[in-house]
């Protein structure tokens, strides 16, 4: 729908509305789980266990308020964001591959964007390592 004219801003408005509706749990979910300020951390499934260490790193600033969410590539084709439960990360409909890196982070800023009460967002690589986080 959007992709008919991306001038036609009453098509990318009802593309937004279609959308918001398809993923509505998920958006009620992040908008619970989530805070003003989000570390995001890019990875693949393989490699969830290194994003898991990453954000033990920053756990210290859970306490003033700052949250944290792992993201991964999922399906491509269904074109669908999805809260994965046994991952405890969120999955965006690309290639979960680095190649597709790029992707993977232009999907989850566009999702956390429909996110009323997130403010800000830093990305993190699943190798990055939080220094001193209190000073």
């Amino acid at each position: 729908m959007a992709s008919t004219d991306a001038r036609d801003a009453d098509a990318f408005h009802a593309y937004g509305l279609a959308f918001c509706l398809v993923h509505q749990p998920l958006l009620d979910y992040l908008q619970t789980r989530l805070t003003s300020h989000v570390v995001m951390h890019m990875t693949c499934r393989p490699r969830i266990g290194r994003a898991v260490q990453s954000s033990a790193s920053f756990a210290t600033l859970e306490a003033g308020g700052v949250s944290q969410i792992h993201v991964v590539g999922g399906d491509p084709a269904s074109a669908l964001f999805r809260w994965d439960e046994a991952l405890g990360a969120l999955s965006v409909p690309v290639a979960d591959s680095y190649d597709h890196l790029a992707g993977k982070v232009a999907a989850a800023y566009f999702l956390l964007a429909l996110l009323p009460q997130v403010k800000a967002v830093l990305k993190v690589d699943d190798d990055h390592r939080a220094g001193d986080t209190v000073s």
